[in-house]
């Protein structure tokens, strides 16, 4: 063989070699990675800090801006007013109530079990995913009945604990449903708690009252610093909650109270 038609030889295994080894190559990067492999690279740690990585207090965002005067009934020299605590135009401001007409915000009026959940649910929705959970109605159910679903896939609530969604929410119940709308991480206790003095470890939700007190999410009345858990809440004590719960610098401290404060 001579010397030209030797080399041409070695050309073609040279290249045939090459095309070898891109096939072996090829077959290495499409097959699956081996079940112990995968587990080193991706391990249940790494499950659980992409979740606490989308869990945050900075998804909670002002969406619309609030006027003084757009709810012809809400007095704004109150506690609730901006010249005081600006509750109202907080809850409204971060999207958490919206009026009960399109003129009037009925601070006074009672918040029904079906509100308090719906809130907490989309509260539960921005915390942990950065968006706000919204449902088309369904047909023939209750306006209010997937934040309800929502809210027992969630652990909001437990199943069948209120049997009836449109009455008046305690202020037991609010606690109840609100001491679980965010992870454990986000009720940093804020002080030592030895009050109110009209609940005890048998009171309802005694459990879940103490939690947001120590984690200065809710308060007591000025003067009495009583809870009155058995008395239904009202839409601004409400607000004030909401927007405690969402916005850690508005949370209670040890000089807390203010004239005529309720909460």
């Amino acid at each position: 063989m001579s010397t030209e038609s030797k080399r041409a030889v070695g050309r073609r295994s040279f290249i045939c070699a090459l095309l070898t080894f891109a096939m072996i190559l090829g077959l290495l990067a499409a097959m699956p990675i081996a079940a112990g492999a995968e587990n080193t690279a991706a391990g249940p740690d790494t499950v659980a800090d992409a979740g606490a990585a989308a869990r945050a207090m900075s998804n909670f965002v002002r969406t619309r801006y609030y006027s003084p005067g757009i709810f012809v009934d809400v007095d704004e020299s109150m506690w609730y007013g901006n010249e005081n605590l600006n509750t109202i135009a907080d809850a409204y401001e971060y999207e958490l109530m919206s009026g009960d007409s399109p003129t009037t915000f009925n601070p006074t009026g009672n918040l029904t079990i079906a509100e308090a959940i719906t809130v907490a649910a989309r509260v539960h929705s921005i915390y942990a995913t950065g968006h706000m959970l919204e449902f088309a109605p369904i047909p023939g159910a209750p306006w209010f009945q997937d934040y309800v679903n929502y809210a027992i896939d969630n652990g909001i609530i437990s199943s069948g604990v209120f049997g009836d969604y449109d009455r008046a929410a305690s202020r037991a119940e609010m606690a109840n449903i609100f001491a679980n709308a965010l992870h454990e991480d986000a009720y940093q206790d804020r002080y030592d708690v030895n009050w109110p003095p009209d609940v005890d470890e048998s009171t309802p939700y005694y459990n879940e009252i103490m939690q947001l007190y120590s984690a200065g999410i809710v308060g007591g009345d000025e003067g009495t610093w009583t809870f009155r858990h058995a008395d239904n809440i009202t839409r601004a004590e409400a607000a004030a909650i909401f927007t405690r719960l969402v916005v850690v610098n508005t949370r209670l401290g040890y000089d807390y109270y203010y004239p005529g404060f309720t909460s």
